[in-house]
């Protein structure tokens, strides 16, 4: 995960230098300037799934660990050492990375309006790939000390048969944090439409669209989210189809 993860920010970057190249040499073409924000807008998206995926391991982690403590009779300390990534720099830096595309978008769009200078833009831009070098700094050593506990954790559990055995019970599947992890995972992916939105109308030049299609799809998912969260408690309680 760790080499996936870098792996992603190093073409991430390159995508960036790539887009800040095509804009520094756009000048006043129009066909160079669509390729400019055709790339600014795949480099946009492609930083979102980048910078979402430590969110998904890291959290998802965690609801696993205490699934072990609930179920395993676990140590507890093991979700406190868990949670110290919070303290750490990895959690302002990927904020940081995902506010600062933002801005970038934001920087680019009052550029193309003459509400911004080139230079200004240019500040943004180098403001934002230093940030995210700086996650891409960040977020790996916080991701091998979980993948760490993660194994000693494993060290300590019981036979498989036994987890089974306590895991096929309905009270314990009704206490089961694992079923809200779907639930999470789907309400980190809601914003992402409508951050599309954002640069769609702030980021580019002539690219203008609704706001409805993308706040229905975040509302879409987050409806998916709460029935999927309410039908998976219904059948850990052994509730009877409707």
């Amino acid at each position: 995960m760790i080499r996936l993860y870098r792996s992603l920010v190093a073409t991430e970057v390159l995508l960036w230098i790539a887009v800040a190249w095509t804009g520094a040499s756009a000048g006043h073409s129009g066909e160079a300037m669509a390729l400019h924000l055709r790339l600014a807008l795949l480099g946009t998206l492609f930083a979102a799934v980048v910078h979402t995926l430590p969110f998904f391991f890291l959290m998802g982690s965690f609801y696993w660990l205490k699934a072990c403590v609930q179920q395993a009779e676990g140590d507890p300390a093991w979700l406190v050492r868990h949670k110290r990534w919070v303290a750490s720099p990895a959690l302002p830096s990927l904020l940081g990375a995902a506010l600062a595309t933002v801005a970038l978008a934001l920087s680019g769009g009052l550029l193309s309006e003459g509400r911004a200078s080139a230079g200004t833009h240019a500040a943004v831009a180098l403001a934002a790939l230093l940030v995210h070098v700086y996650a891409a700094a960040c977020v790996p050593p916080q991701m091998r000390r979980i993948t760490a506990l993660l194994g000693e954790v494993r060290a300590c559990l019981p036979p498989a048969d036994e987890l089974i055995a306590r895991s096929r019970s309905p009270a314990a599947r009704a206490a089961d944090p694992t079923f809200g992890r779907p639930l999470r995972s789907l309400l980190t992916l809601a914003p992402q439409p409508m951050l599309l939105w954002l640069y769609l109308r702030y980021g580019t030049d002539g690219l203008g669209a609704p706001a409805w299609p993308f706040l229905l799809a975040s509302l879409a998912l987050v409806l998916w989210a709460l029935r999927y969260r309410h039908r998976a408690a219904e059948a850990a309680l052994g509730a009877p189809p409707r």
